[in-house]
């Protein structure tokens, strides 16, 4: 068998902190950071970044110490990212668009004692006893440690953690080392070309694992990353206008996202170098003559983002190859046995990219990271990834699905069990079922439940408390009975599609009007749906974020101007109403935006030099 492929060397021994110290120093006066208006410097952001961490050893932070990160603003959450790290603590990011309740279950398993805010009202002290750090750096009634601890103390100390689908019923954490993300950055910035004259965009969510190595990435290039609002991401259009404006030359995207840019407006894209897809399975219809280059990236959470990649083909069809490993890394194929099973079978992730492990969970790691049975002697371990592939003749591995319940909803890992689990933990459901429908990169989540006398209303409102909005079903059906097969195990075959079992709970009206009846066409082609009445709304038809964006553009290519947020509230006859009602010369609100605290506002060089008077 092959041995792991040599790591980098530059990246042996160092750490991300001395990394990003090394081009501060360099690219003081170069911008490293822009959102809208605001942007910071290399220096801004190494003096804001060092203040955080030495307010945080100040204040008995410990060496690995998991500290959470719970911020509106991505330039903030950068600072606080680097700052953390900086302190040899553990970035822990949280998403502010989960539920209450699964945040504070990440927080106390974590252990997390200090927690990164813009707004200490956010954190729910009490159970979880988290100690919001503020904008100032001040942190209200933490113990001062009597001498500050050292910080990085080794590459091998962990970076970050972040959390992802369980199959037991609640989210796991994934603890990786700094050398483990620095051996992928330093491949990835060669080989997507990344350098200090590049702009670069995370278009990933924050707690996103894919989203480390994009927001990382520029910084220890002394790149500039350009910083987006979330809110883009239900409007094609802007986001492309944004790109363009932006003058973004690499960019990191899912698919699903990537789509409709492309379908929508392919010359706002001219001027990017490189898309790189991550997260979900891709497609290449939709891709071909695009005006950049394109990247297919493949790699759990387990490991440091990004294994395998692969440029895409233009001329390509059926799903592109995974592509090969990145440097550090190697993927073998092998049986459940972990012996060789070439040329299919489950990939085995060996190497520098490797995580640490579960946090907490000695069990669970054991039987997931195991010795790398060609190279026991070295002691490394690799990662039982349960996704299937095939190796092709010249080397690339090719997508074959899972061997277990894990699926992809809109780039996220979600695990089949951690729903059901949810589901049947709801007071009335006698059990549950739930499998992913549609295409692969815009796979959905259907729920069976029994009995079938349920309310879906309340059901769904129980699920939106403990789940993130992608692992709550778009579908739920009910009921008599499950489909068993003679073994007594549950026959998914036979579990019905879910759009077949929709049945209204009224009839619905024919279309009332020109709009009405547009709008219903237009819903019943981006969501599959045969049949669709204007008492009908999107998401009781299986629409999501995702689709959402490629109904407004195919409403825009037919002259109407959909608010996002109205096409997720309104049924079909009420959102017609309302764009019939709609001045098209509408002045946009002047409605100004509340103020936010700030990790850095007013902290030029001489303000953050003020907080260090007392050192």
């Amino acid at each position: 068998m092959s041995k792991v492929s040599e790591p980098i060397r530059s990246t042996i021994g160092q750490t991300l902190d001395r990394a990003f110290s090394a081009v501060a120093a360099r690219d003081r006066a170069k911008q490293a950071l822009k959102h809208g208006d605001r942007s910071l410097s290399y220096g801004e952001l190494d003096r804001a970044s060092e203040a955080l961490a030495s307010a945080l050893i100040q204040h008995g932070l410990r060496r690995e110490e998991r500290v959470t990160i719970w911020l509106e603003s991505p330039l903030e959450f950068v600072v606080a990212m680097l700052g953390i790290v900086r302190a040899g603590g553990v970035y822990v990011p949280l998403d502010l668009r989960q539920p209450p309740e699964r945040v504070r279950w990440i927080q106390a398993d974590a252990g997390a004692r200090f927690c990164v805010t813009d707004d200490e009202r956010r954190v729910p002290v009490g159970s979880w006893g988290a100690t919001p750090v503020l904008p100032t750096g001040h942190l209200g009634g933490a113990a001062v440690a009597s001498t500050p601890l050292p910080r990085v103390a080794s590459p091998m100390q962990l970076a970050y953690q972040v959390y992802t689908s369980g199959s037991t019923g609640h989210p796991k954490g994934v603890g990786v080392a700094h050398r483990s993300l620095l051996n992928t950055l330093e491949w990835s910035r060669r080989y997507f070309s990344v350098t200090p004259e590049s702009r670069c965009a995370n278009l990933l969510g924050w707690s996103f694992d894919a989203s480390v190595q994009a927001l990382w990435e520029p910084l220890l290039a002394g790149a500039t990353l350009v910083l987006f609002d979330e809110a883009l991401k239900q409007d094609p259009r802007a986001l492309g206008e944004w790109i363009a404006t932006e003058r973004v030359l690499v960019a990191y995207v899912t698919p699903a996202l990537l789509r409709p840019l492309v379908e929508r407006d392919p010359g706002r894209l001219a001027g990017v170098q490189t898309f790189v897809c991550g997260g979900e399975a891709m497609r290449w219809d939709g891709f071909r003559d695009v005006p950049f280059d394109l990247f297919n990236a493949y790699g759990p959470t387990e490991c440091a983002v990004t294994v395998l990649a692969a440029p895409v083909d233009p001329e390509g069809s059926g799903m592109p190859p995974l592509g090969r490993p990145v440097s550090g890394m190697r993927v073998q194929l092998v049986d459940d046995a972990l012996a060789p099973s070439e040329p299919t079978g489950e990939m085995f992730l060996a190497g520098e990219g490797v995580a640490r492990g579960y946090a907490g969970r000695p069990g669970l790691t054991a039987d997931r990271f195991r010795p790398d049975p060609d190279d026991a002697s070295v002691g490394l371990r690799g990662y039982r990834s349960g996704d299937l592939a095939r190796r092709l003749a010249d080397g690339q591995l090719v997508f074959e699905g899972r061997s277990d319940e894990q699926v992809k909803i809109r780039g996220h890992r979600v695990e089949l069990g951690e729903v059901r689990a949810a589901l049947e933990a709801v007071a009335d459901v006698e059990e549950a079922a739930v499998r992913a429908v549609g295409e692969p990169d815009s796979k959905q989540l259907a729920a069976y439940v029994v009995p079938a006398q349920i309310d879906v209303t309340k059901l769904r409102a129980a699920l939106e408390h403990v789940l993130p909005a992608h692992m709550v079903p778009t579908h739920i059906v009910l009921l008599e009975e499950l489909p068993r097969k003679s073994s007594g195990k549950l026959d998914v075959a036979r579990l019905p599609a879910p759009r077949q079992e929709r049945a209204p709970e009224r009839a619905s009206a024919p279309p009332a009007s020109s709009t009405e009846q547009l709008l219903c066409a237009l819903y019943a082609e981006v969501l599959g749906v045969s049949a669709v009445g204007p008492d009908d709304d999107f998401i009781g038809l299986g629409g999501d974020s995702v689709r959402v964006m490629n109904l407004m553009w195919k409403a825009e290519q037919a002259g109407l101007a959909l608010d996002f947020r109205k096409v997720f509230e309104l049924e079909i006859r009420e959102l017609a109403q309302s764009v019939d009602a709609a001045s098209p010369a509408e002045p946009a609100s002047s409605q100004e935006a509340p103020e936010r605290f700030s990790l850095v506002d007013g902290l030029d060089e001489a303000g953050l030099d003020a907080l260090f008077d007392d050192e």
